[in-house]
């Protein structure tokens, strides 16, 4: 019986340990540490593109919000192929990006790197890889300079979450210039992939704290955006090319194919071997051979036959 009396209070307490518990790990997901020049230093990275002999602009890029992003636009080595504009992953940033500057100014004439709300040196506190990012981006589109804009064509690349919220942006019909493809690396199709793969990495229980979560986000609509990806994919008519590693734990390959499926023109490399975004690190020649093909087949007509 005395058990029975104290059931109610178990209950209770279970049920207030798990809200709390569920927003400390939503507080921790919307303010990730900030990875900064001291993170570079501390990695054996420069504190800016010079460190790798590249000329580069600082840039403090309006938003609609009043505050700014963060940038670094980088000339790269290849005149004649398009700029390219990154959007990092979670708990990343431009200074992250360093890692791959490299590759990536072989491939490009320019590469834009800023950090995304609440990352590196950004002036936000919180962050949620939702409609809020993807109008910064559709910002910062619009503010590229003009002798770029107007003589290359641009290509958005993006990680993890920032595939996410690059496709969030070119799924719209207001993107001016409109970039003419997509590189996603990491990609998942649901929002809450990579809150559970997060949890599982530190041997944390993805339920009931997962589905706490995605209750709350889908209480905001507006600032999360939708929280399926699938639906979207159907819109972005532009050519994709997915960049996934077999053994993903945080965003598994099914997401990725399903993605592959349902886009009208998309394609996809398998890094096997590969974990979350490392694929450059595994094996940089294919990396940059997948990219250098991918940018070579889009002067060819398009055809909308995904390869999964």
């Amino acid at each position: 019986m005395v058990l029975l009396d104290l059931l109610p209070l178990f209950l209770l307490a279970a049920a207030i340990w798990s809200v709390l518990w569920t927003l400390a790990i939503y507080r921790g997901l919307s303010r990730p540490h900030r990875r900064a020049a001291g993170w570079a230093l501390a990695h054996d990275l420069p504190a800016d593109p010079a460190g790798f002999g590249l000329e580069f602009q600082e840039l403090a890029i309006p938003l609609s919000d009043g505050k700014h992003a963060p940038a670094w636009l980088v000339k790269g080595r290849a005149t004649a192929a398009p700029v390219l504009v990154v959007c990092h992953g979670w708990s990343e940033s431009r200074y992250v990006m360093l890692k791959r500057l490299p590759l990536w100014s072989e491939l490009f004439s320019a590469v834009l790197l800023y950090d995304l709300r609440a990352h590196g040196d950004s002036p936000h506190r919180t962050c949620g890889g939702g409609s809020p990012e993807a109008d910064d981006l559709r910002a910062i589109l619009e503010q590229l300079p003009a002798h770029l804009t107007d003589t290359r064509p641009i290509v958005l690349l993006g990680l993890s979450m920032g595939a996410s919220i690059a496709m969030q942006a070119v799924a719209r019909d207001d993107l001016s210039p409109k970039p003419i493809a997509l590189i996603a690396e990491g990609a998942y199709r649901h929002r809450l992939t990579p809150v559970a793969g997060y949890l599982r990495q530190r041997r944390w229980p993805t339920w009931p704290f997962v589905n706490l979560v995605g209750l709350y986000m889908s209480l905001f609509p507006t600032r999360f955006g939708p929280l399926d990806n699938l639906p979207r994919m159907e819109k972005v008519t532009l050519p994709i090319l997915f960049i996934h590693g077999q053994l993903d734990a945080m965003c598994p390959l099914a997401d990725v194919q399903a993605l592959v499926q349902h886009a009208p023109s998309a394609r996809c490399v398998i890094f096997r071997g590969a974990d979350h975004l490392n694929m450059a690190e595994i094996d940089p020649r294919i990396y940059q051979s997948a990219i250098q093909d991918f940018l070579q087949s889009l002067k060819q007509p398009q055809s909308p036959t995904p390869n999964p």
